[in-house]
């Protein structure tokens, strides 16, 4: 058995020999298969997105984020010097009765160029003035692109051109520092007096400073007034031009209206104020703010909330409230928006409220603010 599967494969074997020296045929190798062709890949193209541009015009109503936009690409052609140079009164301004009115009358500075002008502020009353190369002068009554054109019902004697405006200056109505809200487009308020400053910060290209001092007035010289006035502080805040220039950046003030008063407050409608009435009358824009620096709370009671924040009125048992309302009654003469308002007693003044406490967004303190309808301080 075993002797014939060897036959079996050595027959197999000489048989697979024989055919393939016969020219049998051999396999057939498998055809190569053709690449399949590359696709090309389209290029990608870019997304572009266009650089936003300032827009040209005045407008009233730009915001921040436009004001930014026409700061840093102004196209109206002003440069500013690095420090305003003082020169002398020109000839054109000294018999003019429109300069001549104002303080600081012959006190001018050149602050800059446009299109081949020299550009001069004058100091007492922050009017802008363009001289050209000739020499011929041209005011500019609305220099800030967020100003409209309004008739004029008083203006020097040189030629002027109301189309004229500095996109450079732009500046949104409002800067929000911490909560401490700031007007940036007040009209021009030089700060006066004896200050200490701190830039506190920069919109576009105006500084922000703080300005300090000690209280410049009072209700009067009891000793415990004069404690009480120990806790306060005069502050203002200022907008510094890129020239130099220091104009008045009141903190805003809640209007009557802004307050939902609770726990009766609210019986004397009025307007809020400084402290010490230093208003010189019912004027809208105020350089001074007192700030009470550390708050009693035992002083206080909450009158109602602006915004959604507590705001404050004195206490009707407070030294506050006995001192402001003894002041009050003793002092009949001044100015007084309420023909009955040394009427009110004591309670009564409290409640008014006379007096309003506002948490500074800063942390530093608090504003107090005076109802001027109920105020007898003669300023003026």
């Amino acid at each position: 058995m075993r002797a014939q599967r060897i036959h079996v494969i050595v027959s197999l074997a000489a048989a697979f020999a024989l055919a393939a020296c016969s020219g049998g045929s051999q396999p057939t190798a498998s055809p190569s298969q053709t690449a399949a062709p590359t696709a090309t890949p389209s290029p990608t193209v870019a997304t572009v997105v266009p650089e936003p541009t300032a827009p040209e015009g005045r407008n009233p109503d730009m915001d921040a984020t436009e004001a930014e936009l026409r700061a840093s690409q102004a196209t109206t052609g002003e440069s500013w010097l690095t420090e305003a140079a003082a020169i002398d009164t020109p000839a054109w301004s000294v018999e003019d009765v429109f300069w001549n009115t104002w303080d600081g009358v012959g006190t001018w500075h050149r602050i800059g160029s446009r299109a081949g002008a020299d550009i001069l502020r004058h100091d007492g009353s922050g009017e802008i003035v363009e001289v050209a190369a000739d020499g011929t002068p041209t005011w500019i009554p609305f220099p800030y692109p967020w100003q409209e054109v309004t008739a004029l019902d008083w203006s020097p004697e040189i030629e002027s051109d109301d189309t004229v405006y500095y996109d450079s200056l732009a500046t949104a109505a409002n800067v929000d520092l911490d909560g401490l809200v700031l007007s940036m487009r007040g009209p021009y308020v030089p700060l006066v007096g004896s200050w200490s400053t701190a830039e506190i910060a920069t919109v576009n290209l105006w500084a922000v400073d703080r300005f300090t001092q000690d209280v410049q007035g009072g209700w009067g010289d009891d000793p415990a007034w004069v404690a009480y006035g120990a806790g306060l502080e005069n502050v203002a805040f200022g907008r510094r031009s890129p020239v130099g220039d220091v104009y008045d950046a009141p903190p805003t003030r809640p209007a009557w209206d802004d307050v939902v008063w609770e726990n009766g407050f609210g019986t004397v409608e009025g307007r809020f104020i400084d402290l010490f009435d230093q208003a010189c009358g019912p004027v809208q824009t105020l350089t001074w703010n007192i700030l009470l620096t550390d708050p009693d709370m035992a002083d206080w009671e909450v009158a109602g909330t602006v915004d959604g924040f507590p705001v404050y009125a004195m206490d009707e048992a407070s030294d506050l409230a006995t001192l402001m309302h003894d002041h009050y009654v003793q002092n009949p003469v001044g100015i007084r928006l309420e023909p009955d308002a040394r009427a009110l007693s004591l309670a009564e003044y409290a409640t008014a409220p006379a007096v309003l406490g506002v948490p500074a967004g800063d942390g530093s303190g608090w504003w107090l603010l005076l109802n001027q309808s109920v105020s007898l301080r003669a300023w003026c």
